[in-house]
C-alpha cells in the first residue's frame, strides 16, 4: 500500500534522486502524496515551497512557505530556525512580486530569528535596504545597506587573507 514502510522508503529515495537531478516538478507530487498520507511535516512543506519556487510557481511557493511557518511554529515554536528560513523565502517571493509591504516584515522576522544561522545575513540586510529604497524611504534604507556593505567588505577581506595564507 501507499503507506507501507517499503513504499515510503522508496518514495523518499526517489524524491532524493529527483532533487539531486534538479527535477523539482517530479518531486512535488511525491511530497504531496507523502503529506496526504502522514500529515503536514514542516520540512516537507518547506521542500514543497522550494520546489514550486524553483519551477517558477511563486504563488504556490508562497502558500507552502506560509504553511511551513505555521507547522514549524506549532511543532518547534516561533523562534525555530525553520520558521526564520520560511520567513526569508516568503520575503524573497513577495519581493519578486514587488509586494514590498509584505516582503519587508518577512525579511525582518527572518533576521530576528535566524540572524546567527543565516549563511548570508548581508543579503538579508541588502534586501531590506532595497525595499526601503523601492518604497521611497531613503533614510531607512541607509543603515541596513551600510551594515551589508561592512559585512561584505569584511568577508572579502577575510577571503583575501585566507587565500594569501594558503598561497604562502
Amino acid at each position: 500500500g501507499f503507506d507501507h514502510p517499503d513504499t515510503t522508503m522508496t518514495r523518499q529515495t526517489l524524491v532524493a534522486t529527483y532533487e539531486a537531478k534538479f527535477m523539482y516538478a517530479e518531486v512535488i507530487p511525491l511530497l504531496e502524496e507523502h503529506i496526504d498520507l502522514f500529515g503536514p511535516n514542516p520540512m516537507l512543506l518547506n521542500n514543497l515551497g522550494f520546489c514550486n519556487e524553483s519551477i517558477g510557481n511563486v504563488d504556490r511557493a508562497i502558500t507552502f512557505y506560509i504553511r511551513t511557518m505555521d507547522a514549524a511554529t506549532e511543532v518547534y515554536g516561533p523562534r525555530h530556525p525553520l520558521v526564520g528560513v520560511a520567513a526569508y523565502r516568503l520575503g524573497v517571493m513577495y519581493y519578486s512580486k514587488a509586494e514590498y509591504e509584505r516582503s519587508l516584515p518577512m525579511y525582518e522576522l527572518a533576521l530576528e530569528i535566524t540572524g546567527e544561522y543565516v549563511d548570508d545575513v548581508a543579503t538579508s540586510l541588502f534586501n531590506i535596504g532595497s525595499i526601503y529604497l523601492s518604497i521611497g524611504m531613503h533614510d531607512k534604507a541607509e543603515p541596513p545597506l551600510r551594515e551589508a556593505l561592512r559585512m561584505r567588505k569584511e568577508k572579502a577581506d577575510n577571503q583575501a587573507a585566507e587565500k594569501k595564507r594558503a598561497l604562502g
